[in-house]
């Protein structure tokens, strides 16, 4: 969003180090902010209430309203821990551990190439820091994108909240 700009632009003049702000453009993405909160480089939101069956789904960027329309979809079976990234390096692997631990499954998803990305990156730090990780998927680009809307594309990927939802349930036995 617009504000998540001011945020971190703020943080990048406080900085000593080089910093690099990636702002995908077009318009803001249409989603409840509100329902999130602000932590060290990402922002969590809780939805559902069923303890006993506890999923994460984590992402950056415009994919954050696909997510979190999936998350609201899901939440009628599941607690979904929806994880959005601020800050992709550093990464804050225990906090965002934190957040998916207990968790039956993590689904990553980036519009970004798989192969070298932030949910590799990511699944690779926290296998080093826990050996019991609940099983974790990836959804991201592994080869260059056809041409279309974004809705068309998102839809092409499995990247739609509805295909997300799908998804999801389809791995969990929820058909």
């Amino acid at each position: 969003s617009f504000a998540d700009m001011g945020k971190m632009l703020d943080e990048a003049l406080m900085c000593d180090n080089p910093v690099a702000i990636r702002y995908p453009k077009g318009g803001e993405c249409e989603y409840s902010r509100e329902a999130f909160l602000d932590e060290d480089g990402y922002r969590v939101g809780i939805f559902g209430d069923n303890e006993d069956e506890r999923i994460c789904l984590i992402t950056y960027g415009r994919l954050t309203q696909q997510v979190y329309e999936a998350a609201e979809q899901l939440s009628d079976r599941y607690m979904v821990a929806v994880v959005v990234l601020t800050r992709l390096k550093p990464l804050n692997v225990e906090g965002i551990l934190k957040v998916c631990g207990g968790a039956q499954y993590v689904y990553f998803l980036e519009e970004g190439v798989k192969v070298g990305g932030v949910g590799e990156r990511l699944l690779a730090e926290l296998a080093q820091m826990d050996s019991e990780l609940p099983l974790f998927e990836i959804n991201a680009l592994t080869d260059f994108p056809v041409q279309g809307t974004l809705s068309e594309l998102y839809d092409a990927y499995d990247m739609s909240a509805e295909k997300i939802e799908e998804h999801v349930r389809s791995v969990l036995g929820d058909d």
